[in-house]
């Protein structure tokens, strides 16, 4: 019922990220979980899950697909894999090396380094979700977007695109079948499904 997040909104966020804070680190980090937030389509908690070592993987892999953890189980929590861009993968890196790195030398040390991707940067554990719902809220705030706005709305809008996505990609191989397609949409419904981690159709 919530819906998916504006490209204007989106750009607005970016650019009051040097508002959010003095710290180079924060600012990078932030930006870093804007970005992420738009290409997987995961919640905030996902996000947060996320380890250096499954960017590393993903990076020198052909077909790029992240492995992240889905939230929202019973049976507690499951894997998904998701596909990303390399060029997306390349900043994450850039900001593992340069901005993370330092914050773990000051802070916890190599030996003691836990491996999420977000730390915190006065003690280098991990940051909460909550951290990186606030993020956005904060955000919105500083650039004065009147709409609702939150994390969660990313994920409405990877889903939005990955359905128009889909619906171009089938349109364009079976033009002549696409509209008889479209009345069995459960077949996109379960593609999405898998990608998102979603438990319900």
């Amino acid at each position: 019922r919530r819906t998916p997040i504006g490209t204007n909104d989106i750009d607005k966020l970016y650019s009051v990220i040097p508002q959010l804070s003095e710290s180079k680190y924060v600012q990078h980090r932030t930006k870093i979980m804007l970005k992420l937030l738009e290409i997987t389509g995961a919640r905030s908690g996902e996000i947060a899950k996320l380890k250096i070592k499954d960017i590393e993987v993903v990076f020198s892999q052909e077909k790029p697909m992240l492995k992240m953890v889905t939230l929202k189980r019973r049976n507690g929590e499951e894997i998904r894999y998701v596909h990303v861009e390399h060029l997306d993968i390349k900043e994450v890196i850039t900001f593992i090396k340069v901005y993370r790195s330092k914050i773990i030398r000051e802070t916890v040390g190599k030996n003691d380094d836990n491996g999420f991707l977000f730390i915190n940067e006065r003690n280098g554990k991990p940051v909460l979700a909550a951290t990186i719902s606030n993020e956005i809220i904060k955000l919105r705030d500083l650039a004065g977007i009147s709409v609702q706005t939150c994390a969660h709305m990313f994920r409405h809008r990877y889903i939005t695109n990955l359905f128009v996505k889909l619906i171009k990609q089938y349109d364009l191989e079976n033009q002549d079948d696409f509209r008889n397609a479209l009345l069995d949409i459960n077949s996109l419904k379960v593609h999405i499904q898998q990608a998102t981690g979603h438990k319900d159709i």
